[in-house]
Formats: structure tokens, sequence, C-alpha cells
């Protein structure tokens, strides 16, 4: 008997993860309400993962250190050397910050 897989869209994979940037999502640790874990999307050719994989970053974050993970890694993508890299997290950390006070402000 022939094993059926049945593919589900990345909304229904992907359910529960909250995303910060391209390529990036948090997800809330359900046994404690201020940690998040920390994924980076990739692509992923497997026919288990046709929407991408989650690969884990770090586990049991506050949402500061969550973020600066995200922009750590962001800025090191794209920076050539120190002060590239330096500018580019705390660009990304600036950028962040700015979102995440903009939700808040408007979901009073």
């Amino acid at each position: 008997m022939a094993k059926k897989t049945i593919q589900s869209s990345a909304v229904e994979e992907f359910k529960g993860y909250i995303k910060v940037t391209d390529g990036f999502y948090l997800k809330p640790v359900e046994s404690h309400a201020s940690s998040y874990d920390v994924y980076q999307l990739k692509k992923s050719d497997s026919p288990r993962h046709p929407n991408g994989k989650m690969d884990d970053m770090a586990y049991g974050c506050t949402l500061p250190i969550a973020l600066q993970l995200i922009a750590n890694k962001c800025a090191g993508q794209e920076a050539e050397d120190i002060i590239e890299l330096m500018e580019s997290i705390k660009s990304y950390e600036q950028k962040f910050l700015e979102d995440v006070t903009r939700i808040v402000k408007e979901n009073r």
C-alpha cells in the first residue's frame, strides 16, 4: 500500500510563527510567556519540506535578545568589514524596535 503524502500550504505549515523580516521568524515558547525561539527559513528541495525548512537559531530568548540575534545574522550577511557590520547591526536593531513600537501603539 502506497503511503499518502499530504502537502500543506506554507500558511498551515508555519502557523504559530511570527515573521520578523524576510526569512526570520519567532515562535513564542508555550511554557514561558515572555520567551521566544528564533528560526531562519531556509530553502529546501526535500519533498518533506516543500515550503522551506525552519532552521532553529536559538531557544528561550527574551524579545530584545531574539531581535538582536536576527539583526546580527542579517547584518553579517551584508557587511564586508567591521565598521559596516556594526552600522548594519545598529540599523537593523533600530528598524525592528520601530516596527515593534508601531505595532504596540496600533493595537492599544
